[in-house]
C-alpha cells in the first residue's frame, strides 16, 4: 500500500525537457555500447561484437589443410598461457595472389610469421599476410603464423577458447579444464583462419603439449603421444574429413577414458569414446547403451556414419549444453536424462558436419534437420505418441525468420524458436508432403549429393523440385522468410 496525498500537484515544465532528455541519453549509451568499446578493444569483455564481414578477397584462396600446434602453460592455474604455431596451407584461385587474409577478431600476440609469409598487418579483426612470391592459380603455399598469450571469450556462452579450474572427487585438487566452442565465428578468436563455411580444409592435425597430468582431445585419431622433458606430454591428433573451422575442437583437462567399439551390418568397428570426469563414471554403461541405440538408427535411416575411420566421442565441456565438434561433441552433463540432446548432437554428424549450411544466415539447415531427426529417433524408439507430443511442444515455440540477418550475434543465429523449432517444423512438413518412403529418400539425396561439403536454402530447394512435383516457391517464402508458422494444410 502506497500512502496518499491531498496536496495538489504542481506541473514542473523543466521536467519535460529533463526526463524525455534522460531516456533518450539511456536509449543511446545502450544502442552504441559496440560502437564505444570498439574505441578501446582491450577493455572490451566479448569479441563477438568485433567480428567483421568477409572480404572479397579472402575469396581468392582456399584452404588445405591447417597445422595448430599448441602448448600449454599452467604454471599459475588461474592465469593460464599458451604459445602456438598455426600453419595454414592454402591453394590460389587467382592468377597472380600476392597476399592472403585471414580472420583474426583475437586478443593473442601475433609475435612473428613465417613460411611464405615474411610480412603482417593486423586491422578490424583481420590479419594481412604479404608473401614472398606471387602465386598462380591452383599453386600451393603455406604460412605460419607464431602466437602467444590468451583469448577473451568470444561470447557469454559461445566462449571460443573457454577455460575453467575443475577440482574433482575424491582428491578435489585444482585440474585446469580447456575446451572450444565456436559458433558461428568463434574459431577465429582462438587460431587465424578463413572463418567461413563454405571453406572446409581437407585435414587438420592438432599437436598439443601439456603437463603429464592432463590429455588433449581434439578432432579425428589420436595419431602419437610422447613424453617430453619437464614432465611434459605431446598429444598429435588428426582428422582428414573435410571440416569447417566453427566444427574444429581443442580440450584439455584430466579425463576419465572409456572407449568401445561399435559394429553393425554398415560399420565394421567404430570406436566410441568418453572423455568425462570422476563423477561421471556410475553412468557410462547406459549411456554406451544410448548412443549405440542412436547409432544404429541413424546408420540405417540415413547412411552410415560418415566418419568411420576416425571416431565419436563426446567430452565434458563447460558451457551450453551440447556442441556437434565434428567427431568429438562436446556435452555438459554427462546423465542418461540427456538422452534427447545426445541424439540431436549425434544426427549433427550428418546434418550440419557432413552436410554444412553454406552460411549463418541459414541455421534451420543443420539445427531444424538435428532437431527433427532426433523427433524420428523418439518416433522410432518411443512411439508415435511420443514423437507427435515432441513435435507438439515445439509448435508452442516456434516462431521467427529461417533466414537470419545479424550472423555475427550468436544469440540470432542460434534463436530456439526459429532454428531450432520452426526449423524442425519445417522439415515435418516436407515430411508430410513427399510421404514416408520420400522423406527418407529425400534425406539421403540431400547427404549424399552434398557430402562433406556444403547446403544453402537455393540448392534444397532446387533438389526438392527435382524429387517432387510442389510450389516449392510459395512454401520456402512462407516458411523461411516470413516469421509466422504458416498453417499447415498441404494438397498433392
Amino acid at each position: 500500500m502506497y500512502p496518499s496525498s491531498t496536496s495538489k500537484s504542481r506541473a514542473y515544465p523543466w521536467r519535460l525537457i529533463l526526463f524525455p532528455g534522460i531516456i533518450l541519453l539511456i536509449i543511446w549509451i545502450v544502442y552504441n555500447i559496440p560502437n564505444l568499446e570498439k574505441r578501446n578493444p582491450a577493455q572490451a569483455k566479448f569479441l563477438f561484437p568485433f567480428v567483421t564481414p568477409p572480404l572479397e578477397e579472402q575469396q581468392y584462396f582456399d584452404v588445405t589443410a591447417y597445422r595448430l600446434h599448441y602448448h600449454f602453460q599452467f604454471d599459475s592455474i588461474r592465469s593460464p598461457k599458451l604459445v602456438a604455431t598455426v600453419t595454414v596451407a592454402f591453394k590460389s584461385r587467382v592468377p597472380e595472389l600476392k597476399r592472403i587474409v585471414l580472420d583474426f577478431n583475437s586478443s593473442l600476440v601475433v609475435d612473428s610469421v613465417s613460411g611464405d609469409a615474411y610480412r603482417f598487418r593486423r586491422s578490424e579483426g583481420k590479419l594481412f599476410l604479404d608473401l614472398r612470391r606471387q602465386l598462380n592459380r591452383e599453386e600451393a603455399g603455406a604460412v605460419r603464423v607464431h602466437i602467444r598469450g590468451w583469448p577473451k571469450p568470444y561470447h557469454p556462452w559461445i566462449a571460443g577458447m573457454g577455460y575453467d579450474v575443475v577440482m574433482q572427487a575424491p582428491e578435489f585438487n585444482e585440474v585446469p579444464w580447456v575446451y572450444t566452442i565456436n559458433p558461428p565465428f568463434g574459431a577465429q578468436t582462438w587460431f587465424p583462419c578463413k572463418d567461413d563455411p563454405r571453406d572446409k580444409a581437407d585435414s587438420v592435425i592438432i599437436a598439443v603439449v601439456v603437463p603429464d597430468t592432463l590429455q588433449a582431445v581434439a578432432n579425428g585419431r589420436l595419431v602419437a603421444q610422447e613424453s617430453l622433458p619437464g614432465n611434459q606430454r605431446r598429444y598429435v591428433w588428426k582428422t582428414t574429413y573435410p571440416i569447417a573451422t566453427y566444427l574444429i575442437a581443442l580440450n584439455v583437462s584430466q579425463y576419465k577414458i572409456y572407449t568401445f567399439t561399435y559394429t553393425d551390418d554398415t560399420l565394421d568397428s567404430l570406436p566410441i569414446s568418453f572423455y568425462v570426469f570422476n563423477e561421471d563414471t556410475p553412468y557410462v554403461g547406459e549411456i554406451r547403451d544410448q548412443i549405440f541405440r542412436m547409432m544404429r538408427f541413424f546408420n540405417h535411416y540415413l547412411m552410415p556414419y560418415p566418419f568411420e575411420k576416425e571416431k565419436y566421442g563426446m567430452i565434458r565441456y563447460n558451457t551450453s549444453g551440447g556442441m556437434e565438434n565434428q567427431t568429438i561433441t562436446g556435452i555438459r552433463i554427462f546423465r542418461p536424462s540427456r538422452e534427447r540432446l545426445y541424439a540431436h548432437e549425434l544426427a549433427h554428424q550428418w546434418a550440419g558436419n557432413l552436410v554444412t549450411n553454406e552460411t549463418f544466415h541459414e541455421p534451420y539447415l543443420n539445427e531444424g534437420l538435428a532437431t527433427y531427426l532426433t523427433a524420428i529417433y523418439l518416433r522410432d524408439q518411443y512411439g508415435d505418441s511420443t514423437f507427435t507430443a515432441y513435435l507438439n511442444r515445439l509448435r508452442r515455440s516456434a516462431y521467427g525468420k529461417l533466414y537470419v540477418e545479424a550472423v555475427t550475434v550468436p544469440d540470432s543465429v542460434y534463436q530456439m524458436s526459429s532454428a531450432y523449432y520452426k526449423g524442425a517444423l519445417f522439415f515435418h512438413a516436407i515430411h508430410k508432403i513427399l510421404g514416408e518412403d520420400g522423406f527418407q529418400q529425400f534425406l539421403r539425396r540431400y547427404l549424399r549429393e552434398h557430402a562433406f561439403g556444403t547446403i544453402s536454402t537455393a540448392q534444397l530447394k532446387a533438389l526438392l523440385t527435382r524429387l517432387y512435383p510442389y510450389d516449392w516457391e510459395t512454401f520456402f517464402q512462407q516458411w523461411v522468410y516470413q516469421s509466422a508458422l504458416p498453417v499447415e494444410e498441404f494438397t498433392h
